[in-house]
């Protein structure tokens, strides 16, 4: 399975992990590492924390002059919707909602 080729899962509770890694989050959860590499996750009770380095610098002001033009709220804004997106969609599925595609 190439979800278990990927990811290694520590849980205290089976039961919860299964409940978790629903096919649909394990496809998330592939999809996340296509784009961003490595990252973490952990569940507690009804907190889900991501943690994951976009090489993206959201605010970060220019260390060179011609990164300047690199720079863009925009650009920013629509690196963390793609990010909030894939939260979004892994918290609906726990959640027992309709995924959003």
């Amino acid at each position: 399975m190439e979800f278990n080729n990927n990811f290694e899962v520590y849980a205290s509770d089976e039961h919860t992990a299964f409940y978790c890694l629903s096919p649909y989050v394990m496809e998330q959860f592939l999809e996340m590492k296509r784009i961003y590499g490595k990252f973490g996750v952990a569940i507690t009770g009804n907190v889900i924390s991501i943690a994951l380095n976009s090489k993206f610098s959201l605010f970060e002001m220019p260390s060179l002059k011609g990164q300047v033009d690199n720079m863009s709220v925009n650009n920013s804004k629509r690196e963390l919707q793609n990010v909030l997106s894939f939260a979004q969609k892994i918290e609906d599925s726990i959640n027992g909602r309709k995924c959003r595609k």
